[in-house]
């Protein structure tokens, strides 16, 4: 006989599901799936423990292998995130400066001349735009004779 998934079945009871078949979708499975795991007649696979970790904040060590503990400690993850959020405003200042160190080598301007350089141009195209109304396709050009003979 199968050994029944205590795990499953804790975080089951925990989701407080009104249905095994709005678990099983919260989860990504169908209910007649939820029901066979927690029996033990199936196992439980990589990507439903991911499921069951990404929407109930349980390890997939302690869903699939019972190694403790059973939810990461909150402290660790808040400071994980925080120096992920850090990386990720430090790699977009660096892109950034990288970007104005580019314009610089390729325009020869300094940083604000290559600020206002192109806020210029975009003030003429803008003009030019206004001055002409609206676009029109370009005129046909005559045959070239040359071609034609």
């Amino acid at each position: 006989m199968p050994e029944k998934n205590w795990r499953f079945q804790r975080v089951w009871d925990e989701a407080k599901e009104p249905s095994q078949e709005a678990f099983g979708r919260g989860i990504g499975i169908s209910g007649p799936m939820v029901s066979m795991i927690a029996t033990g007649a199936r196992q439980m696979t990589l990507d439903v423990a991911r499921a069951i970790s990404r929407k109930y904040g349980y390890r997939v060590a302690w869903l699939l292998e019972a190694e403790e503990p059973e939810k990461p400690n909150t402290s660790q993850v808040a400071a994980l995130e925080q120096a992920y959020r850090r990386g990720v405003r430090e790699t977009l200042a660096a892109f950034r400066r990288f970007a104005d160190e580019r314009e610089e080598l390729f325009t020869g301007l300094g940083e604000g001349r290559a600020a206002r350089a192109k806020g210029a141009a975009r003030q003429v195209k803008k003009a030019e735009g206004n001055k002409h109304g609206p676009q029109s396709p370009p005129e046909a050009s005559p045959p070239d004779r040359a071609r034609e003979g």
